[in-house]
């Protein structure tokens, strides 16, 4: 991932850039826009605090929000989401042999 990636990344999720440094704790604002501008590869650091910021947007609110329990996921709902993303994706192959 380098810097134009973390750029679209932060659009995508609807962050602004003052927004997704505070939450990757970036001391300063031109230290955040080097990291977007960047054409080597970001920190892993930074490339596995987007990822959890995707799988769990909890994070992204106040402090105070981080002392709420995370919610507890069934194993039956994650099957379910496995099981309804494969059936889409098998109806897409599908419908495109035909």
């Amino acid at each position: 991932m380098i810097g134009s990636d973390v750029k679209a990344w932060r659009k995508r999720n609807g962050y602004t850039q003052r927004e997704l440094q505070a939450v990757l704790e970036v001391k300063s604002r031109s230290t955040m826009s080097s990291i977007e501008n960047q054409s080597n590869p970001i920190p892993r650091t930074i490339e596995l605090a987007l990822a959890a910021l995707e799988i769990a947007p909890v994070l992204r609110g106040s402090e105070k929000d981080y002392l709420r329990p995370y919610p507890a996921i069934a194993v039956e709902d994650v099957h379910a989401r496995y099981a309804f993303r494969y059936n889409r994706w098998r109806l897409e192959e599908l419908a495109g042999h035909m």
